[in-house]
Formats: structure tokens, C-alpha cells, sequence
């Protein structure tokens, strides 16, 4: 019970969301979260009782009070709350449902209630119900004691897309014979643009004016939008796309238009936005990132929260000025293709992040287009060799297991970083079959070592699995023939899943690991907090262990917020049973604090780099 007290106390402070907890109707606990958006005091909290009437209660508090009366009487899972003046935010949602609370006594489960409060007006849209404070309430005014709580239904329906996008931007639906030049539409670069935007790129670009000299065009995609609409439906996929839409347009001053094209992608062209090229990229992606930045905050609907990133490419207008080329004025259907080679080249960094285009770009994905050649004639030519970094217990200092890593050699010498050609690999498909072998040939190991008593049956070898080849529908039965081969048991070997595979259906993935862990194999989730990290995710995924992103780990020494996340992602792995490896560890004072919080095992130079399967059984018996 201390431990589960101590883990909710170091969630409830950490959270970015306001949480109360009521026992008998009696406020027992607020973090600080809370307080801030009531804009009130702890002491104005606690003690708060629902059903009686208290005097000299902030207004934030005593309005909250009716909040919760409504969401009782009504059964309603959230409701909107939106009053002016007294909130640090006009519009909050609220939540409530069960807790359990180390403090609550002797209270039972349905005695105790947790109200949640989430500052975010980009939920009030998918919120079923409403809850409106009329009255405007400013500082040092009093307020009405009976505030009106009326309820407004907003039912949600399905809408095609276009009508969505049409909404967004305020623009009626034309029939063909009714819509002029601003309606329709031309393709530039594969994009449906209005003819409207392709005009005011064209008119800004032959007329620039005389006090500025730069403008830019962002192309804004949202990240596995089509995963949102398989796995939660269109109507909620157009009501994010309409929200973003929103959301964007509100962010654009005069000098600014929007246009939304291909369903799930906006572009901006931004005007008068600097003097010089540099000012022009440095003001461009302040403003890219700021929309990035907000589009990031979550959706409220009936499965949970919604989180969705973005993809920024951005394209600098008057490019002559950036090449140092006077003459050279880029048209609009180059600025649109700039624009989108940025902002493919963001996605392929890893999505949620913006890039200004440059002619390195270009050059680049001629660069790729070459290794995909190199690659497939490695794949023929079996250029691929597999070391091994040792997994160590931060308790005894013995090897416990491994991970095999993939290395591209020639001639005996490793040709390129992991980091440049496993992005090619997978997005040209060639990681199924490369895949495959690494985990044919990582049995082999296994059998190697386990012929020479190197290896116990407590020991496990991890393999990394891309998105793409854990989709591939003959995985269950590569990896059976693979362990079948090498009379392999199953539990010797931890398939490891980044983040980015639980964006996908996430129950299609759940079902999958589910059937190969029946198998007796385990799963690992690797790099955990370098992506769409959530905890929910080690309560719903059947997994065994929890790697912590390196990035973590090389500052846990130095950076006491650092240490406070690392210690709260430890407690929570522990409550559902994961061990935790960490990565990337290189110094003595970093296994030192991950040993007295409870790390199970670690990897990283301080014991050594990835390693030849040689080297790797010298140190099996060293």
C-alpha cells in the first residue's frame, strides 16, 4: 500500500492535467495542477464538501461544485465547463471516474471519485455535453451564486471530408457551374491547391513589397492520420481534421492565408515575414513550430485521448536571396514542391518536426535513391553481419542476455551508421527479408553458444522488429520455423518494439504480440520516452520489459528532472511487473543511481559498445 501511495503521489505532482480526489463528497487531495487552473489555494481545496454550502470560497471552487453536481445528476463521463475571468483557461473539460487513494481510509472504491480537469480548448470539440457559466465574471467582481447550468447536447454525425473542409475555412460548398477561380483547384507537386492560394503566392512573388523581401509557404501533414480513421473511425478523423483546421486558421494574422489540401495536409503562406533570408527562415520556423507545437495537444473522445503530431516542411519565398541569386524567383508550383520535399524529409527524421528546405534536401534523396541500390545488391551479396552488446545486471555485474545489432560490411569493414541505412531498409521495404535473417541468424548464435555451455536457459537474446516487418503477415511463422531450426526455446529470445508500432491499430498490434508471446517469446518496448510514450500503453500491451531511452539515461546524473522521470517511469514498470533495461549507459555515477532505483539490467559502453559474436563469448567467460 506505501508503494502504491508513493506511485500515485508521484504521478499526481508530475501531471499535466489538474486532478481532485472526494471521499464522501469531501475534497481529500488537489495537485498543483488543479490549483493553478481553479486559481486558488491548496487549503481552498481541501475539505471543499459537494452538498453543502460553504461562505468565502473562490469563485473558481464553489462554480466547480456545480460542475460535478452536473456530472453526477447526468451520468456524464466529461462536460464542458467554460467560464470567463475566474479559470486560467475559459474553457476546461471535466472528468470524472473512480480512484483508489492511499488516504482515503477506510473508503471503498465507490465512495471515492477522481475529478479530472484538462486546460485544453481543443477538447471542447469532441466533448458530448456542455456546461456554460453565462455570466462574465471579471477581477474583483462578485459572482452570481447560482450560475447557469444549463446542458446543451451536441450531437456529433459523420461528414464527408469535403464538407468538413469546407467548414474550416469558411468557405460554402459550390456546385461546379458556381464556383469561381478562388474554389477550384489545380494540382502542384501531386497537391490539389486552390487556385485562390497558387494566385496570392503568384501576385506576392512578382510584387514584392518594399519594405520586406522574404515570405514562406508551409505544408503542414498530420502524422498517421489514416490510423486515426481505421482505428476510431472518420467521424472522429473529421473532427481532428476540422479542429486542426481551426486551430491553424485562428493562428493566422492578416499577412497569413490557409488553404487544406489532401484531406489531412494545410498550406500557409505567410507574407511580409522578413527582410533578408535568415530573419525569413528563423521567423518561419517559429511560426511552423508554434502550429506544430499546439496541433500536439489531445483530443478527447470516447476511446481517450487523441494525441496527433505534425510534419512541418517549409519553403523560404524570394529563395534567391538564400542562394545568393538575386535573379533566381521561384514560381508557386516550386515553392509547393519545396515545401513538400521538406516536409517528406521531416517525416523521414522521424515525424513531429519541422524542416526548412535547402538544395541538401535534393541532394539527399538522390543520396538515398543510391543506397537503395547499394542495399539490395548487399541483400544479394549477404553483406550483413550481426554484433552483439552485452546486457548486464546492475546488481551482480554478470552478462545476463544480449542484443543483436545490424551492421552493413564490405570487405571486412563496417560501411555505414545503422542510423543511415535501416530508414532505407524499412522504407523501401527490404527490412521483411533482412529482418528475417537477423532473427534466423540470431537463433544460429543462440545454438552456437548454447552447444558451448555458454549460454543458460535464464538468459535472453533481444531482437529489434520494425514496424514494417511486424506487419508482415509471415512473421508468426518465420519466427516459429527459426526457433523450430535451431531447437531454440522461445523465452531465450525478446522481440523489442519501439513506440511508433503502438500508432498504428493499436488492437491488430495487441492481437499480434499477444499470439507470438502465447509462443513463450517475450516483448520488450524499446527506447521508451523518445516518442508517443504513454503509460497506458505497459498497463494494455502484454509486455516484459521496458528499455528507457538513452536519452535519458546520459543525463540522469545531471539533470534532476531527468532523474525524477526515470524514477517515476521505474515505479510504474515495476507496478505491472516489467523489468527495466537501460540504455546507453557510460558512466559509474549513472549505474550507480539506476542500481539504488531498482534497475534490473543495463547496456552501454561503460562495460562495452556492440561487439563481434567473437568478442561477445570472450566476455560470456571472461
Amino acid at each position: 500500500m506505501a508503494d502504491r501511495h508513493k506511485l500515485y503521489k508521484k504521478f499526481l505532482d508530475r501531471a499535466p492535467f489538474g486532478t481532485l480526489l472526494f471521499a464522501y463528497g469531501v475534497c481529500i487531495d488537489a495537485n498543483s495542477r488543479a490549483q493553478q487552473i481553479l486559481k486558488c489555494q491548496r487549503s481552498d481545496l481541501i475539505g471543499v464538501a459537494l452538498s453543502e454550502d460553504q461562505t468565502q470560497q473562490p469563485a473558481s471552487v464553489e462554480q466547480l461544485k456545480h460542475v460535478i453536481e452536473k456530472l453526477q445528476q447526468d451520468q456524464l463521463s466529461g462536460i464542458l465547463w467554460r467560464s470567463q475571468n475566474i479559470l486560467e483557461e475559459d474553457e476546461i473539460v471535466v472528468s470524472q471516474g473512480p480512484a483508489e487513494h492511499g488516504d482515503a481510509g477506510g473508503a471503498g472504491s465507490d465512495d471515492i471519485i477522481s475529478i479530472t480537469l484538462y486546460p485544453l480548448p481543443a477538447l471542447a470539440q469532441m466533448v458530448v455535453k456542455e456546461f456554460s457559466t453565462i455570466a462574465t465574471v471579471a477581477d474583483g467582481e462578485p459572482i452570481s451564486d447560482a450560475p447557469d447550468t444549463t446542458v446543451i447536447e451536441t450531437k456529433v454525425e459523420p461528414e464527408p471530408i469535403a464538407d468538413v473542409v469546407a467548414a474550416s475555412i469558411s468557405v460554402p460548398v459550390k456546385t461546379p457551374a458556381q464556383q469561381t477561380d478562388q474554389d477550384r483547384y489545380e494540382t502542384l507537386s501531386g497537391l490539389p491547391v486552390s487556385l485562390r492560394l497558387i494566385d496570392s503566392i503568384a501576385e506576392y512573388l512578382d510584387q514584392p513589397q518594399s519594405d520586406t523581401a522574404c515570405g514562406a509557404l508551409l505544408l503542414i501533414d498530420l502524422d498517421h492520420f489514416n490510423s486515426i480513421n481505421e482505428s476510431l473511425g472518420k467521424a472522429v478523423g473529421n473532427q481532428i481534421l476540422e479542429r486542426a483546421a481551426e486551430t491553424i486558421k485562428g493562428l493566422c494574422t492578416e499577412h497569413m492565408e490557409m488553404d487544406q489540401v489532401a484531406g489531412d495536409s494545410f498550406l500557409v503562406l505567410i507574407k511580409n515575414i522578413a527582410d533578408s533570408a535568415e530573419q525569413a527562415r528563423e521567423a518561419s520556423l517559429a511560426i511552423a513550430n508554434e502550429i506544430r507545437c499546439i496541433l500536439t495537444r489531445p483530443f478527447f473522445t470516447e476511446s481517450g485521448e487523441v494525441s496527433v503530431t505534425s510534419s512541418v516542411g517549409i519553403s523560404v519565398l524570394y529563395a534567391g536571396l538564400y542562394y545568393a541569386s538575386p535573379e533566381v524567383i521561384i514560381s508557386a508550383e516550386q515553392a509547393v514542391q519545396q515545401a513538400e520535399s521538406a516536409m517528406f524529409e521531416a517525416k523521414r527524421r522521424g515525424r513531429d518536426n519541422v524542416v526548412l528546405f535547402d538544395s541538401q534536401i535534393t541532394r539527399q534523396a538522390r543520396q538515398r535513391i543510391n543506397m537503395q541500390s547499394s542495399l539490395r545488391k548487399a541483400v544479394a551479396n549477404q553483406e550483413f553481419d550481426l554484433h552483439v552488446q552485452p546486457q548486464v545486471s546492475t546488481h551482480s555485474g554478470d552478462v545476463v542476455g544480449g542484443e543483436v545489432l545490424l551492421r552493413w560490411m564490405h570487405s571486412g569493414q563496417a560501411q555505414r551508421s545503422p542510423a543511415d541505412f535501416i530508414p532505407v531498409l524499412e522504407s523501401s521495404g527490404m527490412i521483411v527479408d533482412v529482418g528475417l535473417w537477423v532473427i534466423r541468424t540470431s537463433c544460429e548464435y543462440l545454438r552456437n553458444m548454447l552447444d558451448q555451455g555458454l549460454w543458460t536457459p535464464d538468459m535472453q537474446m533481444a531482437v529489434n522488429i520494425s514496424p514494417k516487418q511486424f506487419h508482415d503477415p509471415q512473421l508468426i511463422k518465420s519466427l516459429e520455423q527459426s526457433l523450430k531450426s535451431y531447437d531454440i526455446r522461445p523465452d531465450m529470445l525478446t522481440l523489442e518494439v519501439t513506440e511508433t508500432l503502438l500508432i498504428d491499430d493499436f488492437e491488430s498490434v495487441v492481437d499480434k504480440m499477444k499470439k507470438i508471446r502465447n509462443m513463450g517469446t517475450r516483448f520488450a518496448i524499446d527506447d521508451f520516452g523518445s516518442g508517443y510514450s504513454s503509460m497506458i500503453y505497459l498497463k494494455r500491451l502484454p509486455l516484459d520489459i521496458l528499455k528507457i531511452d538513452r536519452e535519458f539515461i546520459t543525463h540522469l546524473n545531471s539533470d534532476k528532472e531527468t532523474l525524477g522521470l526515470v524514477e517515476a517511469i521505474m515505479m510504474v514498470a515495476h507496478h505491472y511487473g516489467l523489468d527495466v533495461v537501460a540504455e546507453g549507459v557510460e558512466k559509474r555515477e549513472v549505474l550507480d543511481i539506476l542500481r539504488s532505483l531498482g534497475c534490473e539490467k543495463y547496456q552501454g559502453a561503460h562495460f562495452s559498445m556492440p561487439v563481434s559474436l567473437d568478442k561477445f563469448q570472450r566476455l560470456l567467460v571472461a
